[in-house]
């Protein structure tokens, strides 16, 4: 995850719907700019694209792009466990 947990740990804090079930969804399923959570996290809006990028490679989320750089997130919660 690296450097990208800001952005998730942002998207966290950001849910709106949670239970049990995954995903968690953010923000009532509003769409959020890459701009607001660059400004929030006081960071590049490039940093957070390429942040976010790694967290859905990861499948830490899912988002769907609507127009220009807003998307509407869903966050997995619950990790998997690590192997032991």
């Amino acid at each position: 995850m690296g450097s990208s947990i800001w952005e998730y740990l942002w998207l966290v804090a950001h849910v709106s719907s949670n239970n049990d079930w995954q995903p968690a969804i953010v923000d009532h399923g509003r769409l959020v700019s890459t701009r607001r959570i660059a400004a929030d996290l006081k960071r590049s809006r490039e940093a957070v694209l390429a942040n976010l990028e790694r967290l859905e490679a990861g499948n830490y989320i899912a988002r769907s792009a609507v127009a220009g750089h807003a998307y509407s997130y869903k966050v997995f919660t619950r990790l998997p466990e690590a192997s032991r």
